[in-house]
Parts: structure tokens; C-alpha cells; sequence
């Protein structure tokens, strides 16, 4: 293995990296340049006390992305050295849906602890106080009006409405999407 030695200075052409000097006699030339930030790690530390981390400062993950901390997900350089723009990719978007999972399963907790059509809906209102949604009382039916392309929209994250009406049908309540009203 190669001894590290300090970068003493790098040289740049037409704003691209060009060479790096290590010392004041030797010199390489690269295509590509990976550096770990010894800056956010400290910082990420002191804000989530209770994860675990590598000897490296990462935050250990199953591999679904969940730390040992419920509600508490990281993916990318967060939780992995691997410097590669696709492979934070993959995992935003792994880390996207265990998080829209989990959002829906907090839901279906909430909800199924009642049993009355009125007491979920009252739920579903407080769980997204931005959904347009009613409970018809003649026909006992819950009622959900889509949104811009069937996605909610809860605290910056998105959820598939049709996932939702899934799980509420499956817990035995009967509900649908009202096609011809968008919210």
C-alpha cells in the first residue's frame, strides 16, 4: 500500500484538475479525484446521538437504509464510502420507497385502532391535511379525490394515493378514488 503523503498544491487548466503535487518534486496526473468530507461526519454525529457509526463516521444501515433509531434513514455518502453518483442514486431511490412504506404502515397503525368509517377519515385528515377526502354516508364509503397525477404530497415526501386505498380496502373499509374531481 502507497504511504499518504499531504497535497501540497493542485494545478488546474481551463478550470479542470489537471495534476496534483504531493511534494515539491514529485507529481501525478488524473482523470478523476475522490475525497471523503471529514467536515459533515462530526456534524452528523451530534445531530443523531443514538445511530451507529463506522470507524469511518458512516451511519450503519440495514439493508432496507434504517438505522437502529426508528424513522431515522441514510443513504449515499452518508452511510456508504462508495463515491459513485449511481450508486446514491439507487439508494435515494431504495431509501424513497422504504420511506413511503413506512409512512403508509404509521398510517394504517393510526387508523386501524378504530372501527367506525367516520374515525378513519377524521385519521386520514390529520395524516394529510392536504388530501381532499369524505365519507359518504349513505353508502358508507370512504371517498378520495386525486391529486396532480394520483401523488400526495405529506412534508415534502410523496406517497401513491392508489397504494393508500389499497391498505384502507384491505383493512375492510371501503374506499375509492373519485376520478372526475381532482383536489
Amino acid at each position: 500500500m502507497a504511504e499518504a503523503n499531504p497535497i501540497m498544491e493542485i494545478e488546474y487548466e481551463k478550470e479542470k484538475m489537471k495534476q496534483v503535487f504531493v511534494t515539491d518534486s514529485f507529481k501525478k496526473g488524473f482523470n478523476t479525484l475522490y475525497a471523503s468530507s471529514l467536515i459533515k461526519k462530526p456534524f452528523l454525529m451530534s445531530i443523531l446521538p443514538g445511530c451507529k457509526y463506522s470507524k469511518q463516521g458512516h451511519i450503519k444501515v440495514s439493508p432496507f437504509q434504517k438505522d437502529t433509531i426508528m424513522s431515522v434513514f441514510a443513504c449515499g455518502e452518508n452511510n456508504s464510502m462508495k463515491p459513485s453518483v449511481t450508486h446514491a442514486v439507487y439508494e435515494g431511490n431504495l431509501t424513497g420507497a422504504v420511506v413511503n412504506e413506512s409512512l403508509v404502515e404509521v398510517l394504517i397503525t393510526n387508523i386501524e385502532s378504530d372501527t367506525e368509517n367516520n374515525h378513519v377519515v377524521r385519521k386520514l385528515k390529520d395524516f394529510f391535511p392536504d388530501l381532499k377526502i369524505n365519507y359518504d354516508v349513505e353508502y358508507e364509503k370512504i371517498h378520495l379525490f386525486p391529486c396532480q397525477h394520483n401523488i400526495l404530497r405529506v412534508e415534502g415526501l410523496q406517497i401513491n394515493i392508489s397504494a393508500i386505498i389499497k391498505l384502507i380496502n384491505n383493512m375492510g373499509f371501503e374506499c375509492q378514488l373519485l376520478e372526475d374531481k381532482i383536489c
